[in-house]
């Protein structure tokens, strides 16, 4: 059995396999059990063989390894209870494979994981209680999977999280009290679901959150008071909920906040003294209320084109 001593020389095995035996060659008579880096291993590599034996146990690192990968492969029994890293693992591939019973506990970064991919697979049970890093795990997949039950409460960042993806699940009971950064979050995104309890309270980014997107939702209990970017928040959407007791006091971006999209409640309270931008932030939208005789803007800020 052939025993790399480190990624090079694995790397180098398996190119030679593919290049003599074909992309869907059987690798399973490699020893990998020394291997701890796996990152970028299969990327842009047309293998789409045989590596449901190998011993990953000891990987900590398993980043963009299937990146832009033919893979289709059975990897549902690997050991991978000691990687710490598998940000952008199955970025753009065809990948679609059952990991359900995979052990991700120790797993702390999921950076675009499952971006641009096809997987739509069950991972309910995973446990991501050690994720520090979720943005755009979902970015323009078809995924639509129960993950209602994640605990996501070390997460930190969740921008771009379901950008362009086609979920639309349970995620209302979500502990995000963590997360300081929501941008583009559901971006282009079929979600509207019940989202009104969440802790937002440490949010300070919100930029192009619900950017064309189908959010309805209520969002009316929600403590932005941290938040600092609102620029195109709800741009596009059909989005007209009640926002008025919303404290935006240390926003400095508001532009294009909602632009083009169906908003017209009553925000004629809000404090908005701090904001330097708001170009364009209800430019083409539904909005016709009275808000310019009680808010103080600043001299300063950028009122271009704000009505359209």
């Amino acid at each position: 059995m052939l025993k790399p001593a480190n990624k090079e020389e694995l790397k180098k095995i398996i190119e030679n396999r593919i290049q003599t035996e074909g992309p869907e060659c059987n690798l399973n008579d490699i020893d990998v059990s020394g291997i701890t880096d796996m990152s970028e291993l299969f990327k842009e590599s047309k293998f789409n063989g045989d590596i449901s034996k190998w011993n990953v146990s000891n990987v900590t690192d398993m980043s963009r390894m299937f990146r832009e990968n033919n893979f289709k492969g059975d990897i549902s029994q690997w050991n991978v209870s000691n990687v710490t890293d598998m940000g952008g693992m199955f970025l753009d591939s065809q990948f679609n494979g059952d990991i359900s019973k995979w052990n991700v506990s120790n797993v702390t970064d999921m950076t675009g994981m499952f971006s641009g991919s096809q997987f739509n697979g069950d991972i309910s049970k995973w446990n991501v209680s050690n994720v520090t890093k979720m943005s755009g795990i979902f970015f323009g997949s078809p995924f639509n999977g129960d993950i209602s039950k994640w605990n996501v409460s070390n997460v930190t960042d969740m921008s771009c999280m379901f950008w362009d993806c086609k979920f639309d699940g349970d995620i209302s009971r979500w502990d995000v009290s963590n997360v300081t950064d929501m941008s583009s979050m559901f971006s282009k995104s079929a979600f509207n679901g019940d989202i009104s309890r969440w802790n937002v309270s440490k949010v300070t980014k919100m930029s192009c959150m619900f950017w064309n997107s189908y959010f309805n939702g209520d969002l009316s209990r929600w403590n932005v008071s941290k938040a600092i970017g609102m620029s195109g928040m709800f741009l596009g959407t059909p989005f007209n909920g009640d926002i008025s007791k919303w404290d935006v006091s240390n926003v400095t971006d508001m532009s294009g906040m909602f632009e083009g999209s169906a908003f017209n409640s009553d925000i004629s309270k809000w404090n908005v003294s701090n904001v330097t931008d708001m170009s364009e932030m209800f430019f083409r939208s539904d909005f016709n209320g009275d808000i310019i005789s009680n808010w103080k803007i600043r001299l300063d800020c950028d009122t271009s084109n704000m009505f359209g």
